[in-house]
């Protein structure tokens, strides 16, 4: 009889080696490795170029940035050319001659300046571009020749210009005063001669310059004039406005183009321009007058400034509910229509006292806030005071000025007017 064991077979050594690498490999297959990289987050920083920025030719720039409190450096690219390189820090100040050297050398033009802000830990980000807007400055003509000359003789005219910007001299245009025809010679020309044929007689000699522009009125030349009156302006050098709107002139300039502005008190807020000969300027306004159409009329206290855009803005006196009157200011386009866009519908007041408040003389700052000065009355003792309000270009007040835009100052006299 045979008896089978019941002993276990186990593996010969080498086969449970083999069974061991087996079970290792089939473990390895069922682990998951992860890999995790580790980086630096980047942050998103804010930042702003501030603005808009507007200067005329020949002006600095002083630019205000802003990024988060751990930036560490600012990087400005002010020509748009894509270079950070332009000026550092977060309110750098650059001169015109560092702007030409930027190729920002000539208005009217327009520029997208932008900041680049970084922290310690290299995260950077550009801002969103802000505005600069350049706007053409007249040149500095200057005219000059001998007081006489005797007829028949070569009369010489010395002529000059200097630009800010990248603007030439195209031309200029001399009036000579005699009725002879109007001389045009080459802008790079320095003088122009004409010989008068009869005499004795006084001539007034009138001279603009052209560039890429415009023409440029040179400031007035009597050379060969005692005085006199202008025979080539209005009749014989007077000019008389019969309008019933413009009743009573009370501020008077100059455009850069040579022609005249001239505010007025009237049954209406209103501006009239002439022609270097004289006439209304009928491209200007109504057939050569701006008439405030709101309804709402300033006394032109002898006060008108021209912004660089051509805008005219003048100032006076309004007469309030109660009865007293508040400072004024009315804009217009520099073709004579309202600009709605200031203050109002064009037009804007402030109350400084209790009682009557007049400008009597408004200028432009560089940044194209407003400055308004009169006088404040201040009670009904008959006393008064120095007031001065300032205005954003939109019209409205600058409450970083004084208190809310406005300052009043007594000097302790009676009567005090700016």
């Amino acid at each position: 009889m045979f008896h089978q064991s019941t002993r276990s077979l186990r593996p010969a050594p080498v086969a449970r080696q083999l069974l061991r690498r087996a079970r290792g490999l089939a473990a390895a297959r069922r682990r998951v490795i992860t890999v995790a990289e580790t980086l630096e987050p980047r942050r998103l920083l804010a930042a702003t170029a501030g603005g808009p920025y507007a200067i005329a030719e020949g002006q600095p720039l002083a630019l205000a940035g802003a990024g988060p409190a751990d930036t560490v450096s600012y990087a400005w690219d002010v020509n748009a050319d894509g270079v950070f390189t332009d000026a550092a820090g977060p309110s750098p100040a650059l001169t015109w001659a560092q702007l030409v050297a930027l190729g920002i050398n000539d208005g009217l033009s327009t520029w997208n300046v932008r900041l680049r802000a970084s922290n310690a830990a290299g995260a950077a980000t550009d801002s969103p571009p802000a505005t600069l807007t350049v706007a053409d400055a007249a040149p500095t003509l200057s005219v000059a020749g001998p007081s006489a000359v005797s007829e028949g003789m070569v009369y010489t005219l010395t002529l000059d210009a200097a630009d800010p910007g990248a603007d030439t001299i195209t031309a200029w245009t001399i009036n000579w005063g005699d009725g002879t025809p109007t001389q045009t010679v080459p802008g790079a020309q320095s003088s122009a001669t004409h010989t008068y044929a009869n005499g004795p007689a006084a001539r007034y000699v009138a001279v603009s310059a052209t560039n890429e522009d415009g023409s440029f009125a040179a400031p007035a030349f009597s050379g060969l004039s005692a005085g006199s009156l202008h025979p080539g302006f209005g009749d014989g050098g007077v000019v008389v406005e019969s309008s019933l709107v413009l009743r009573s002139a009370r501020s008077v300039l100059q455009q850069p183009d040579g022609k005249i502005l001239v505010s007025s008190i009237g049954s209406a807020t209103s501006v009239a321009r002439y022609n270097l000969n004289g006439t209304l300027d009928t491209t200007f306004g109504s057939s050569g007058r701006a008439v405030f159409a709101s309804g709402r009329t300033i006394s032109p206290g002898g006060s008108m400034v021209l912004q660089p855009d051509g805008k005219i803005v003048i100032g006076g006196t309004r007469s309030g509910a109660s009865g007293y009157s508040d400072f004024a200011l009315a804009r217009f386009h520099a073709d004579g229509t309202q600009d709605t866009t200031f203050g109002t519908g064009g037009y804007v007041a402030a109350t400084l006292g209790p009682r009557h408040d007049r400008v009597y003389g408004i200028v432009l700052q560089a940044d194209g806030k407003i400055v308004a000065a009169g006088d404040v009355d201040g009670n009904a003792a008959n006393t008064s005071a120095f007031g001065v309000a300032r205005f954003n270009p939109d019209g409205t007040l600058d409450t970083t000025y004084g208190a809310g835009g406005t300052v009043v100052t007594t000097t302790g006299s009676a009567l005090n007017r700016a």
